[in-house]
């Protein structure tokens, strides 16, 4: 009994404490970021609404049909008095009740634009608001995919930091338990121990550090794909050796997301002017309606005490705009400085893109010649650590001289892993700045779809 107790609750709760884990590839951690995303989401809500906004704009081309019906009951009907001698009564008036007590009656209007150019900016307006949405999307893709690529790079980076200081945590843990063993022996002071240690203490604080950061990027990353932080994460590609993605050498304006989304804003801004300078064109619309009339005294709608009509008209309507207190002539100059405001923002987004491609292309330069001499400078340090350290057992160098040796160590190492990083991050801007970012975006987006 016991044991069936156990599996039947302690068991099931094991299993749920148990934290979920995925091994993702950048690919992977991309598409789980796309399909989980908040921010996406609500921007295709804003798509959806768009889209209804368009379809909405080309019903008001369609016939409009209303179709109503009514029943009256006049319980207390109007009375006029009437002269007497009209019923050869004179001298007299004499009240008359008017109409009949019940009716009823039923209806159908229909209309239809025939030529309303207002209407046919509106449409063109909402197919432009539409395409504007879908660049809005794709932005909040691009965006995410950067940050995405980002929180994962500057992960296996830290990574990378946290296996050196491991390693130098083991070199002055071994280097301190041999001083120790040599300070009983006499060969060195004791002072020369307690300053071995001071350095073991740092290193391994050093150590708590990295990883805190790692700790924090992760997190990061698991925010950027919406999963819970509980999340067991192991990454499967790696950035800093394998460069699958080969750099283009020009930038491509065209493919920048920004900038076409505001080439659209600017189409809508167009439109919205030839809109309001549509509302100084006469509009023609056609018109139909027909109706249906009866009445009786008796709550009885058929036989010869029931009458009963029908009425109908059709025809064409032509609306002239004549004078509206210069309304229109205000809302034209607003759309026209509007369209303005567009142009200048093109103009400044145009020398932002410039330059950050520039930028980054300077960046990537400087960073791998960089990169490639901290990396040769680190081997030599390492080099020169390891004699220093051979040499200060032996009694024959100072500890003064192993630890400039360890701190050129350190400081070579860290200049190498912050020229790493910021080789991979140049990349990743020049990515976003030359409009490749943007390519793979849509191509990620089209086969999604």
């Amino acid at each position: 009994m016991k044991r069936i107790i156990y599996f039947l609750l302690i068991v099931p709760l094991l299993s749920q404490a148990q934290p979920a884990s995925y091994q993702l590839s950048l690919e992977d951690a991309v598409l789980m970021a796309i399909e989980n995303s908040p921010l996406l989401k609500k921007a295709g809500y804003e798509k959806e609404i768009a889209q209804a906004q368009a379809r909405q704009a080309v019903g008001g081309y369609l016939p409009q049909v209303k179709a109503s019906s009514q029943f009256t009951d006049n319980f207390a009907l109007p009375e006029q008095q009437l002269p007497g001698e009209v019923f050869g009564q004179p001298g007299t008036t004499i009240p008359v009740k008017f109409g009949v007590r019940y009716g009823v009656s039923a209806g159908l209007e229909a209309s239809q634009v025939i030529y309303n150019q207002q209407l046919i900016a509106g449409v063109k307006s909402a197919a432009s608001l539409e395409a504007l949405m879908h660049y809005g999307e794709l932005s909040s893709k691009e965006e995410l995919v950067y940050n995405v690529s980002q929180a994962y790079l500057q992960i296996q980076v830290t990574r990378q930091q946290r296996e050196l200081v491991k390693s130098n945590l083991e070199r002055v843990d071994r280097l301190y338990q041999n001083s120790k063993a040599q300070f009983d022996n006499g060969i060195i002071k004791e002072n020369s121990v307690k300053q071995l240690a001071v350095n073991f203490q740092n290193t391994e604080t050093q150590l708590l550090e990295v990883g805190y950061n790692l700790d924090q990027l992760t997190n990061l990353l698991k925010f950027h794909l919406s999963i819970d932080q509980s999340t067991e994460l192991v990454l499967t590609s790696d950035l800093i050796t394998d460069n699958k993605i080969i750099l283009q050498d020009e930038l491509s304006l065209e493919s920048n997301i920004q900038y076409r989304q505001l080439l659209q804003q600017e189409n809508l801004s167009l439109i919205n002017e030839k809109y309001e300078k549509a509302a100084y064109v006469p509009s023609l619309n056609a018109f139909m309606n027909f109706g249906y009339t009866g009445q009786t005294n008796d709550f009885k709608f058929s036989g010869a005490n029931y009458n009963s009509f029908n009425n109908g008209t059709w025809g064409l309507s032509v609306s002239i705009p004549v004078f509206d207190g210069f309304q229109r002539r205000n809302k034209l100059q607003i759309a026209q400085i509007e369209t303005k405001q567009v142009l200048e923002d093109k103009k400044y987004l145009e020398h932002n893109i410039n330059m950050n491609y520039q930028n980054a292309e300077s960046r990537i330069r400087l960073s791998r010649k960089q990169a490639s001499a901290q990396k040769a400078n680190m081997v030599l340090a390492q080099d020169v650590y390891e004699a220093t350290t051979e040499s200060f057992q032996e009694g024959v160098s100072p500890l003064s001289e192993l630890l400039d040796a360890e701190n050129s160590l350190l400081e070579a190492q860290a200049n190498y892993l912050t020229n790493l990083l910021q080789l991979k991050l140049a990349e990743l801007d020049h990515l976003k700045a030359s409009g490749q970012l943007a390519q793979i975006v849509e191509n990620i987006d089209i086969n999604n779809q």
